[in-house]
């Protein structure tokens, strides 16, 4: 759902708007886990991305209209999708995946509710992007307070 440039304005120097870092960090998360699909995929590691749908937590109970402005018109009915949705639930998507004979063939997928792999934006799939993101997240953690040393060198 994230439009602008993810790569842009990283410390949100706009307003900030706490719907609009979650979508950024999801894309961001997304074009990270593809490029290291394509790392580890020699080694017959696999990497998959689950979107276990949306449920009831501490998250989406501190959400309001206010933080995801693009629900505003339909915050009440999203409200009560969310307290309808328990977190077993999500939780049973992600190992649904883990146990399925896909979890061994299947690398650099998208899943959401069904066992087959959702098609991934023109966007999403740009090698550049991907390349860019894994760049973010290596340089992120080696500047971190608590980085490991020499976590970048895999890049």
């Amino acid at each position: 759902m994230w439009k602008p440039d993810p790569f842009q304005d990283l410390q949100f120097t706009r307003p900030f708007v706490s719907g609009d870092a979650y979508e950024r960090a999801k894309l961001l998360n997304v074009l990270f886990s593809l490029a290291l699909a394509r790392r580890v995929a020699a080694e017959q590691v696999t990497v998959n991305l689950v979107h276990p749908g949306m449920s009831w937590t501490q998250m989406t109970q501190s959400m309001t209209s206010q933080t995801i402005p693009s629900m505003r018109l339909i915050w009440p009915l999203v409200r009560l999708v969310q307290r309808h949705r328990l977190p077993d639930k999500a939780g049973q998507r992600v190992a649904s995946l883990v146990i399925s004979p896909l979890a061994g063939v299947a690398t650099g997928q998208y899943f959401e509710g069904k066992p087959t792999p959702k098609r991934l934006s023109a966007r999403e799939l740009d090698r550049q992007y991907q390349e860019r993101a894994w760049q973010l997240g290596c340089r992120l953690v080696a500047d971190a307070a608590t980085a490991p040393e020499r976590i970048a060198d895999r890049g």
